[in-house]
């Protein structure tokens, strides 16, 4: 029946078989509010039979049939939802998908595969297209289910999407315009296991972003920062975080310090195979250092090379000073937050925590600090006594 049409708007319960031509017929919701339930299997037969008689002569015509076929929107790169196959229970819900350019790229669907929303409301859709092509801009596509799908363009959108360990299969090309860009990440690396990671598999030809910082959608200075990392047949994304998380300072025979900073690397062994370089930038300067060591999927910490380690003296101690760490990737970089310190500040961190003040004979350099505070001016004093730092 292909001139046929259905508008489901509530709910549909068939109760019998429900057949439509090889060509499918104009099952649709016009609302997007349809549902079709069955409560029987699908059916089974593949032809029906027209008839036509001349005089006495009966003849029949086989007409391909199959279990009924749900129109998904105009612009779905899925034409229609199959029905075949499937056992009594199953409903297929109507997901629209209204995209950003005005088409329609609904979909049926047993369950939706994507969503977007901003933490408490969501919106679900039947297909990854479907998310995308929605998709303005605003927090991100995170999916909820595996699906397998075939590829489409997005045009010149910037699309960030969570894989939240789940599986994209694509049957044929992603695509993007000049100006698309696609940053992905995944939520179930969070905790730096690899393991979880889901995967965007199949051909991805769009601009894919390799190194992702998430955007500080709540401007609260939070974010995450995740690696592309190639595989035989597609893309994961692993969560890493580099930052500098300390200070040491070791006084010299003259009582001069030396003031390095101290960088933290997480991520899984995966992202650590790819790292080649870790760098520091310290007041301008720069160096960086190979890495060494096994890609263990442990926490590892480096210390500034002492080419970029500043001097303390008494001079300076207010003075203002900058650091930053970086990684350098196979296939991209990322730095750190700067950090910034007065020597002042540093000294006092390093005198209230132990293992980070030393003498050049190695000792404990808090003596050294205690002298010199002795001898100080009174501005320097007032500073120090104003410095808070927490434990």
């Amino acid at each position: 029946m292909p001139d046929a049409m259905i508008d489901v708007n509530g709910t549909l319960s068939l109760s019998g078989a429900l057949y439509t031509t090889e060509g499918g017929a104009d099952i649709k919701s016009s609302e997007g509010t349809g549902k079709v339930v069955l409560t029987s299997d699908a059916g089974t037969a593949t032809k029906t039979y027209q008839a036509t008689q001349s005089g006495s002569n009966i003849t029949y015509v086989d007409i391909p049939i199959t279990s009924a076929q749900l129109h998904n929107g105009a612009a779905s790169s899925v034409a229609y939802t199959q029905t075949a196959g499937a056992a009594a229970g199953a409903t297929y819900t109507y997901y629209p998908a209204i995209g950003t350019d005005g088409n329609d790229y609904g979909m049926w669907a047993t369950q939706a595969v994507a969503q977007i929303g901003n933490g408490t409301e969501y919106t679900q859709y039947a297909s990854l297209q479907g998310a995308v092509m929605a998709y303005d801009g605003t927090g991100t596509i995170q999916m909820i289910n595996p699906t397998t799908e075939p590829g489409f363009d997005f045009g010149d959108k910037t699309v960030h999407l969570d894989l939240n360990g789940k599986t994209v299969n694509l049957t044929s090309d992603l695509t993007c315009g000049e100006n698309g860009i696609l940053y992905g990440m995944d939520s179930q690396t969070d905790d730096y296991v690899g393991e979880n990671a889901g995967k965007l598999a199949g051909t991805i030809s769009c601009n894919l972003a390799k190194v992702y910082q998430t955007p500080d959608w709540e401007d609260n200075g939070k974010f995450n920062r995740y690696l592309a990392v190639q595989t035989t047949d597609g893309w994961t994304f692993h969560r890493f975080n580099i930052s500098i998380t300390g200070y040491n300072i070791a006084f010299t025979s003259s009582g001069q310090g030396a003031l390095q900073f101290i960088a933290k690397f997480e991520g899984d062994s995966v992202v650590q195979s790819k790292v080649t370089k870790v760098g520091f930038v310290f007041n301008g300067d720069q160096a960086d250092m190979e890495i060494a060591g096994p890609a263990t999927g442990t926490p590892q910490t480096y210390t500034s090379p002492n080419a970029l380690v500043g001097t303390v003296t008494a001079e300076n101690y207010k003075d203002l000073c900058q650091a930053k760490a970086y990684l350098i990737f196979e296939n991209g970089s990322q730095d750190s937050v700067n950090r910034e310190t007065t020597f002042l500040r540093a000294l006092k961190t390093c005198y209230y925590k132990d293992g980070t003040l030393t003498n050049a004979d190695g000792g404990n350099g808090n003596a050294t600090v205690e002298a010199f505070l002795k001898e100080a001016n009174t501005d320097i004093q007032k500073n120090w006594d104003e410095i808070l730092v927490l434990p």
